[in-house]
């Protein structure tokens, strides 16, 4: 990876080309992307504990892809004792 390429970009597969990085997702699918329930993201979204979303009305809510590989990222942990101060994967 050179030294222009963001620390995240090693999480995207190979071939992703970049705009599709920017793709947006419905409540539905991000959470089938990140795994949990759909209902898990919904209760993030309202404590401000989950991924950063697009809010264009009460309705309409999306993620953006690349917000969803950030979030798995900062959620890497080494071991159940990793506090969020203390967990990197490198």
């Amino acid at each position: 990876m050179s030294n222009n390429t963001p620390h995240w970009a090693s999480f995207v597969p190979q071939g992703v080309p970049q705009a599709d990085l920017y793709r947006q997702l419905n409540t539905t699918q991000a959470a089938e992307f990140l795994g949990v329930p759909k209902r898990n993201l919904e209760a993030m979204r309202q404590t401000g504990t989950g991924p950063v979303f697009v809010r264009f009305s009460p309705r309409n809510v999306r993620y953006r892809l690349i917000d969803l590989i950030r979030y798995q990222e900062r959620m890497l942990r080494r071991s159940t004792c990793d506090t969020e101060q203390g967990a990197r994967h490198g």
